[in-house]
């Protein structure tokens, strides 16, 4: 892919997984703490379009590729996790669990960051005109 602003993708996606963590740290007594993460991943989406700038559509591509990015670091860490502390269940059903959570996240995170990418770099173009 030719003009890929891979720092914002990973200014976004960095922004994501740290923000993320703090809300869900200080949502942790809540019933909700487990959103957290959403927090986090909407306003990377949004910053990464936003540094983008541009179209909707520049916006949106580089959303889809810190959704992907994200998705991708937060099932390796996923995986380090299990290696560290293995679950009791068989490795079998935890290998196909991990699969299944890694197609999910990449549909969800790649689709939420082109919508809120673009959306990111609208807003950016509102603002310098």
């Amino acid at each position: 892919m030719e003009n890929i602003n891979w720092k914002a993708v990973m200014a976004g996606s960095a922004t994501a997984i740290v923000l993320g963590v703090l809300s869900s740290f200080l949502l942790m007594l809540s019933p909700i703490y487990s959103y957290g993460i959403y927090v986090g991943f909407i306003i990377g989406a949004l910053l990464t379009g936003y540094i983008v700038g541009g179209t909707y559509v520049e916006g949106a591509k580089h959303g889809i590729l810190m959704g992907i990015t994200t998705a991708i670091i937060l099932w390796v860490v996923e995986i380090i996790y299990d290696l560290i502390f293995p679950p009791e269940a068989p490795l079998s059903a935890v290998i196909i669990a991990a699969i299944y959570a890694l197609i999910i996240t990449l549909i969800v995170c790649s689709t939420v960051g082109s919508i809120l990418g673009g959306v990111g770099a609208e807003i950016k173009g509102k603002l310098q005109s």
